[in-house]
């Protein structure tokens, strides 16, 4: 199950197979945030966050504190969804954030538990 994070223009392109090419583009931003165990606290690494609809492809994992960084996510609405084998996610509704290009929205901490 996965988390819907509704982003006015958060997404990152993926080039030749790896995920948010590190190149800036224009007409894009950046979104960063946290994954945690919804009970613990405690980061939730190698979670896949993916923005749907996204052309080209983008997405990017959580490090081992949990964080992420999506890079050169296009303006507009957007839909990124969190996904780990084994865990579901435990927004009671979609978060709403608006990316201007060449600035970073960090969204508020996003909270997971195991099935």
């Amino acid at each position: 199950m996965g988390i819907a994070l509704l982003a006015a223009g958060c997404a990152a392109p993926a080039a030749s197979g790896v995920a948010n090419d590190l190149r800036p583009q224009a007409s894009t931003g950046t979104v960063t945030g946290r994954v945690v165990h919804a009970t613990s606290n405690e980061p939730v690494p190698d979670v896949a966050v993916v923005v749907q609809q996204a052309d080209p492809r983008v997405e990017t994992e959580t490090d081992r504190d949990g964080r992420f960084l999506l890079l050169n996510v296009p303006r507009g609405s957007q839909v990124v969804v969190l996904v780990k084998a084994g865990w579901q996610t435990v927004q009671d509704q979609p978060a709403t954030v608006l990316v201007a290009p060449n600035q970073n929205v960090a969204l508020p901490t996003l909270r997971m538990a195991p099935l």
